[in-house]
């Protein structure tokens, strides 16, 4: 059933990675679907009220195990991913500067081009995510 279901990827999702114990899941359409369908009258998990968290807008999965704030992922759906969840540990997530790549100013053109009569640039830095402990976050793949 969907709630075992549940409990289970929790329990590998919060146990024995010393991660935090709050996560951020994001959601595909039909993963979603599925939860929204579940019956959580399990005492280990509890679906509570929609909330916000840093301006977005999530429904919290409070479990024995830890908290997950859950959301509904587009893209998921735009990359063929309807039946996958992905659960991050914002933790161990880090933003990381590209080595020798650095700071870039680009002058924009906006003269010439007739859109504007002013000196324009733009700041580029070229970064990437650092992910550690990976152990700490979880990408589900439903079968049906």
């Amino acid at each position: 059933t969907t709630p075992n279901l549940i409990v289970t990827i929790l329990k590998s999702l919060f146990t024995g990675n010393n991660g935090s114990k709050e996560r951020f899941g994001f959601l595909g359409g039909d993963f979603k679907k599925k939860k929204k369908k579940a019956n959580f009258t399990d005492k280990q998990i509890m679906a509570k009220e929609t909330e916000t968290i840093q301006g977005i807008k999530v429904t919290k999965l409070v479990s024995t195990f830890g908290t997950v704030n859950l959301m509904y992922y587009e893209q998921l759906d735009l990359l063929g991913k309807e039946k996958t969840a992905l659960f991050l540990d914002t933790n161990n997530i880090h933003p990381k500067d590209l080595q020798g790549k650095g700071f870039n100013v680009r002058p924009l053109d906006f003269k010439s081009t007739g859109v504007a009569a002013v000196d324009a640039a733009v700041i580029e830095q070229a970064s990437t995510l650092l992910i550690k402990n990976k152990s700490t976050h979880l990408i589900v793949n439903a079968v049906a």
